[in-house]
């Protein structure tokens, strides 16, 4: 896998810029990231204002004349959004340009997204000191038509609500989308004036993926933004507790079990890729213990994985379901982990997850735009993929049945059909 080089320069306080080494891409790929407490109103007025800028800008008054510009130069693309990072909203902004190898006449293309890109972030189209109101009222039905919608998928609605469930009371609860109530309440003024404050203050990473020195990217972002914030951290929770159990129901013809234990690692933690390894062998691949045994040989479900989120420190199982194997399938699930807390596994079963997750690694590498957010998801932690493709090799039997034996359940979440006796 070939080695990527990653770094990184404090621009000022809060401000960041990170550069990415690689002349294989014919593209150069910028992603700038804003991190602040994930709270509703933050993640409703992120969602909002991230579609409300996408409009246009002083420059580029029109959505017509923003595409024309982007167009001229050489099909740029730009971009804002928001998402859901631990316990932090993120509001990003992204561009993706030719390299300026590649101009016909010589024109700095890069250079010239950048422009058009910083037009859209600092000098958004305002009226009466605040948005333009007929295209906030135009994007806050869209939101709120997307954020209806997540319940049209029953495997992402019913995760978000095994989330609520788990982490009650806590940031990571909330939807990263935002509120619908919130969204409709908001003013084109208040939203405005928390863009500036996101601007002004919010600790902000930029991402840089490409062939320019570090030095010459530098000099390019070292004036654009000022001072920022602290950056927000995302508490771990690991004490044990009395274990919940949530059944809810809605008019759905199958049932969805989620299974959510407290795992107390992070990315930054030592033992980080024994969780990831031990992850793999229980179901976060197809070779894994779920897929194999649950799906394949007991039929007890049409799908099945488990995932972690290293920001957070919590482990997450799904099946896919007939509500009527959901006491089976349950207990299924725990036998598998039995299993590996026994130290069950084959060689075949660890190598196998080995050898999937450093096709992983070498995906994430062949992607500029994964690539970056790869190293934002874990920034302070000081990880790479290669190294981490290397590491992974280094696991032992005995790292993955430590993992398995000191994870501690948190909540078992079932979403069924009416009239189901769950």
């Amino acid at each position: 896998m070939k080695k990527s080089k990653l770094t990184t320069v404090k621009l000022c306080d809060g401000r960041s810029l990170h550069t990415i080494y690689d002349d294989k891409y014919k593209t150069e790929y910028l992603s700038l990231f804003f991190s602040l407490p994930l709270t509703v109103e933050n993640a409703s007025y992120s969602s909002l204002t991230a579609r409300v800028l996408q409009r246009g800008s002083e420059s580029f008054p029109s959505m017509k004349e923003l595409s024309q510009a982007l167009d001229d130069n050489y099909s740029t693309t730009v971009g804002a959004g928001a998402f859901k990072c631990g316990e932090r909203e993120i509001f990003s902004f992204n561009l993706v340009t030719l390299k300026d190898r590649y101009a016909l006449a010589g024109e700095k293309i890069f250079d010239r997204g950048v422009e058009i890109l910083t037009d859209l972030m600092l000098r958004p189209l305002t009226c009466d000191g605040g948005f333009i109101p007929e295209y906030v009222d135009g994007e806050k039905q869209n939101l709120i038509d997307s954020i209806n919608a997540q319940i049209n998928n029953k495997a992402a609605y019913s995760r978000r609500r095994f989330i609520s469930a788990m982490c009650e009371g806590e940031p990571f609860s909330v939807n990263g989308e935002g509120d619908v109530e919130t969204v409709k309440n908001a003013s084109p003024v208040e939203i405005y004036e928390f863009y500036k404050n996101v601007i002004m203050s919010s600790p902000c990473d930029i991402y840089y993926v490409g062939e320019k020195p570090a030095e010459e990217v530098t000099e390019i972002f070292k004036d654009i933004l000022g001072k920022g914030g602290e950056y927000p951290a995302t508490t771990v929770e690991y004490s044990p507790r009395d274990v919940k159990r949530v059944n809810e129901t809605m008019d759905i013809a199958q049932g969805h079990l989620w299974i959510g234990s407290r795992t107390g690692i992070t990315y930054s933690s030592d033992n980080y890729l024994d969780a990831v390894l031990f992850n793999m062998v229980l179901g976060g691949d197809v070779t894994g213990k779920m897929f194999m045994n649950l799906r394949e040989k007991m039929s007890l479900c049409y799908t099945c994985h488990s995932s972690m989120d290293s920001n957070k420190g919590i482990l997450m199982a799904y099946a896919g379901i007939d509500p009527s194997n959901a006491e089976i399938c349950e207990k299924a699930f725990f036998e598998q982990l039995d299993k590996i807390k026994n130290g069950d596994l084959t060689d075949v079963e660890i190598s196998d997850a080995k050898k999937s997750f450093a096709n992983r690694m070498r995906e994430i590498v062949d992607n500029p735009s994964l690539l970056a957010t790869w190293y934002f998801m874990r920034r302070g932690s000081e990880r790479d993929p290669e190294r981490d493709a290397e590491g992974i090799e280094k696991i032992t039997r005995e790292d993955i049945v430590k993992i398995a034996n000191s994870i501690t359940l948190d909540t078992v979440y079932l979403l069924a059909g009416k009239g189901e006796n769950v």
